[in-house]
């Protein structure tokens, strides 16, 4: 669905191809939800117990190329004086184990900075054919997923992340059918040049911007060349 979003909006896609069980890109390294041990009541037992060095090797086969290529992408976009918008796509199950069946077709979650998700949502609704998620099944109030805190909520750039029901895009008909409608309703708010600026304004190349997560987070800013060159030696 995202590489069928990615061609129909003309955007670069960044996809991560390891399961979120070996180790989950959308978390923060070296917590218990990185790589879990139990996940809606079914155990993982490769996960039980693991060695540090086994996380460690994880994070560096498989979690740090992810969030190299997004922050060598977005620093493509910086060196040309360019901000870019950064749109996550993921997927929900229909039902938590023993849960109630989940009513969305697509959530938007969104927190602060909400130049995309409330002309997402918008639109959205205003097609009539949909049940959508504000801020649901998860509140992006409380947790955007690692990636979009990380990558674009820091350095303020502009953002919308979707979920998607799984079952609504497990065969390549509906896969087609939600990238169709992503597209469209992204397509006004991405054609509009005042999108393109920092949340609340300012200088991009003096901007502060997202800090790594083994650096002390939060502490200070670094320069983009700081942090590409801290993914490549942690």
């Amino acid at each position: 669905m995202t590489r069928e979003l990615s061609r129909l909006l003309d955007a670069q896609a960044i996809l991560c191809h390891s399961s979120r069980l070996l180790i989950d890109p959308n978390r923060r390294p070296r917590t218990l939800t990185s790589v879990p041990a139990e996940v809606d009541g079914t155990v993982i037992p490769g996960n039980r117990d693991l060695p540090p060095e086994e996380v460690r090797r994880r994070i560096r086969a498989y979690w740090l190329p992810y969030h190299r290529t997004i922050a060598r992408a977005i620093a493509a976009f910086r060196r040309r004086g360019r901000i870019p918008a950064i749109v996550a796509v993921h997927s929900f199950t229909p039902k938590l184990n023993g849960g109630e069946p989940r009513p969305w077709h697509v959530g938007v979650l969104w927190r602060g900075d909400d130049r995309l998700s409330r002309p997402a949502l918008a639109a959205l609704e205003a097609r009539g054919d949909l049940v959508v998620g504000d801020n649901r099944p998860y509140s992006g109030l409380f947790h955007l997923g690692y990636t979009v805190e990380f990558h674009a909520q820091r350095a303020r750039l502009p953002h919308v992340v979707f979920e998607l029901r799984q079952d609504l895009i497990a065969d390549a008909d509906g896969a087609r059918r939600f990238a169709q409608v992503l597209a469209e309703v992204l397509e006004g708010p991405l054609a509009d040049p005042d999108l393109y600026t920092l949340f609340g304004g300012g200088d991009w190349m003096l901007a502060p911007v997202g800090l790594h997560e083994e650096t002390g987070e939060g502490r200070k800013a670094l320069s983009w060349h700081r942090i590409l060159q801290h993914l490549n030696w942690v």
